[in-house]
């Protein structure tokens, strides 16, 4: 690993995005243990959209973040970003979804409130990140 092969190297600025391989507390530390100045850290905390989220569980890694805070004794400040998206969902796109999730009759409940009359709607997402900056 990257950790591994920097025992005697030290950095300004370590960073890391949406990395899965941070689960531990001492990891943490290892990228502390290399940096200068600063550690920075960058990961989805919410995904939301207009169709799907309120039938699906939020996905574990998005509280990461918050888990990653608890780990820390160093000082650290974050800012959140947004992105915003919209595209076209296809009213068998949907029923094929969720096909494997729900009862055919509750899939039809659920395109009847949704598409009403129509055969497409627009889905808009927004995914916020938040970018954890720990100072060394």
């Amino acid at each position: 690993s990257f950790l591994k092969q920097t025992q005697k190297q030290n950095y300004d600025i370590v960073f890391s995005a949406m990395n899965p391989a941070l689960t531990t507390p001492n990891e943490l530390e290892e990228m502390m243990r290399i940096a200068n100045k600063y550690v920075c850290l960058l990961r989805v905390i919410e995904e939301k959209d207009t169709m799907f989220s309120s039938l699906e569980t939020p996905a574990e890694e998005w509280q990461w973040m918050k888990i990653y805070k608890t780990w820390l004794s160093k000082p650290y400040c974050t800012q959140t970003f947004t992105y915003t998206s919209k595209e076209k969902i296809s009213k068998e796109f949907f029923v094929d979804y969720f096909s494997i999730d729900f009862l055919s009759a509750k899939i039809q409940t659920l395109v009847d409130d949704l598409f009403k009359e129509t055969t497409e709607k627009i889905n808009e997402t927004t995914i916020t990140f938040e970018l954890l900056i720990i100072e060394i």
